[in-house]
């Protein structure tokens, strides 16, 4: 193998401003007074620029801690199945030091790809008295060649000109830029103004339970105990009213149509997709697709494959094997597309034996329990996790980074 691009450069930037400015200016310096033929290559799970000269036709990367191949395929814009073919191998497993080859070469251009955060005037000039050149629509793709003061200067479908700042939005703008981040190990804000609810009331009638009408009403079951003053011993009467939530959530605009909106498990996304909510879930690299439905769960959606044959597809999806790893999805569900991220193992449950028996063997070495598999006969033991943002892990109610990050990527938000 010849000789690999260096890394010549990371320089950790400490803000979006930054990231555009003062270090990409300074990696250009130094490309520039070296006389340098390179590539820029931004690594948000590192937080850093990785400059690489080019030495050959072909990209090689060196392995370095914590890397995988899904985290290499991200940064560098290829496929795990593209990486695997240009290097011969079929294993998931890296070493640290190991050489790949990702991709042919190419030197990178001083753009940052953004977008229009609001319908917004080309100018001209740095001046808003200057004349217009244009006018774009919110989110509208554009590239950003340069940066002075309050202005950025862009490349757009309308030609070359200036926007002001309040109307510029850099994909780069989620990462915190801290060594050692943990940005995704947090509840990340989500804009949940347009969100509200309203309140119906509805009369007991016979075989009512909290339960059932918790599912019927599309809420937890908590929310509905909490409005009407119950707890787990309440006894409902028939002829009795009780008052419930209808939760209205607006659809939120989206960076481009491939992406899907990004939602807030517990103000939004348990509401979009209730339990017993059928939805079709489309894998963001493969663009395979399967139905599945939300069966139960609290603290993110345990969801079950409707078929067999569903079964199946989200198997070969995954590899061929049930495993944890973590996926980027788009929910289409009533109409809409949802950001959602999903581990491919089933667990906690035996296919075929009755909903909620104590059984032995559930699936993932669950053990003697409950059977949490209530769809009999679809080729699949229990169910698996479905998370939009801010969702939380069942083993210790926390924060998920990757099922974090994989929900914005599915949101565009990169």
């Amino acid at each position: 193998m010849k000789k690999e691009p260096e890394i010549s450069i990371i320089l950790p930037c400490r803000n979006e401003e930054e990231a555009v400015g003062f270090c990409l200016k300074q990696i250009k310096e130094v490309i520039k007074t070296n006389n340098l033929n390179a590539e820029i290559i931004f690594n948000r799970f590192k937080n850093a620029y990785l400059v690489f000269q080019k030495t050959e036709e072909t990209l090689v990367y060196t392995v370095i801690s914590g890397d995988t191949l899904w985290i290499i395929s991200n940064v560098f814009g290829v496929s795990i199945n593209q990486i695997k073919e240009l290097n011969n191998f079929s294993t998931d497993s890296l070493n640290i030091g190991q050489k790949l080859i990702l991709r042919n070469f190419s030197q990178t251009e001083s753009i940052i790809k953004g977008f229009t955060s609001s319908n917004a005037t080309l100018f001209s000039a740095m001046s808003l008295s200057s004349s217009a050149i244009g006018y774009l629509k919110a989110w509208t793709s554009i590239d950003i060649v340069g940066k002075n003061g309050d202005w950025y200067k862009v490349n757009t479908i309308k030609g070359t000109g200036y926007i002001y700042k309040t109307c510029i939005y850099i994909g780069q703008d989620i990462i915190d830029n801290q060594p050692n981040s943990t940005y995704f190990n947090n509840s990340i804000p989500v804009d949940s103004s347009l969100d509200f609810v309203t309140y119906s009331n509805y009369s007991i009638v016979r075989g009512d339970t909290l339960w059932n009408l918790s599912i019927k009403f599309g809420i937890p079951n908590y929310e509905l105990m909490q409005i009407n003053n119950f707890n787990e011993s309440s006894i409902l009467n028939i002829g009795q009213v009780i008052k419930y939530p209808i939760h209205t959530i607006p659809v939120k605009d989206s960076i481009a149509p491939q992406y899907g909106e990004v939602l807030d498990w517990f103000k939004e996304g348990q509401y979009v997709f209730p339990i017993g909510k059928v939805g079709k879930f489309i894998d963001v690299e493969t663009g395979k697709s399967f139905y599945a439905t939300r069966t139960t769960g609290a603290n993110h959606a345990d969801t079950e494959a409707l078929t067999s044959n569903d079964a199946t597809i989200m198997k070969q999806i995954f590899g061929g094997i049930w495993n944890w790893n973590k996926r980027e999805f788009i929910l289409e569900v009533d109409n809409r597309k949802i950001a959602v991220s999903v581990a491919g193992m089933p667990h906690a449950g035996v296919d075929g034996a009755p909903y909620l028996s104590n059984v032995a063997n559930r699936s993932d070495d669950w053990g003697y329990g409950p059977n949490y598999d209530s769809i009999s006969g679809n080729g699949m033991s229990g169910h698996f996790d479905v998370y939009t943002l801010n969702c939380l892990r069942h083993k210790d109610n926390k924060i998920d980074s990757v099922h974090q990050y994989n929900v914005l990527s599915a949101g565009g938000l990169k």
